[in-house]
């Protein structure tokens, strides 16, 4: 597990190398929020919820005018609340997606269409 991190952190010092060669890369910063909740054992979803953060570094390459590749290395907060419990959790994920973009660049409107898997490791 030690090498998968060295390996991730290891991309992203090297980044400034690759976009000071390449206008295709883009580099920048994701934040936001999650909700999470969980279901009972009849799949139907229980009122537990709760509010978490989200947050990390993102990159993209641009390989086409209609389509593009994104990662990030993001920090997640997941986790549920009531009265009895309140329980975070919180995770290291790292998506890979593959996005197309309709219709031409100059468009006033195109339209994403993603697909991708990542990858999550739980630290608390």
């Amino acid at each position: 597990m030690k090498l998968f991190f060295l390996t991730v952190l290891s991309f992203f010092f090297t980044l400034p190398l690759v976009v000071a060669q390449s206008t295709k890369v883009s580099v920048g910063v994701r934040l936001g929020t999650s909700l999470s909740h969980i279901v009972d054992a009849s799949l139907r979803p229980t009122r537990w919820s709760k509010l978490g953060l989200s947050g990390g570094l993102q990159v993209t390459y641009h390989f086409a005018d209609s389509w593009n590749v994104e990662t990030a290395l993001l920090y997640t907060q997941k986790g549920i609340t009531n009265q009895q419990v309140n329980l975070t959790n919180s995770y290291v994920e790292l998506p890979v997606r593959i996005a197309y973009f309709s219709g031409l660049p100059d468009d006033n409107f195109r339209i994403k269409f993603l697909t991708g898997v990542y990858l999550a490791h739980l630290l608390t």
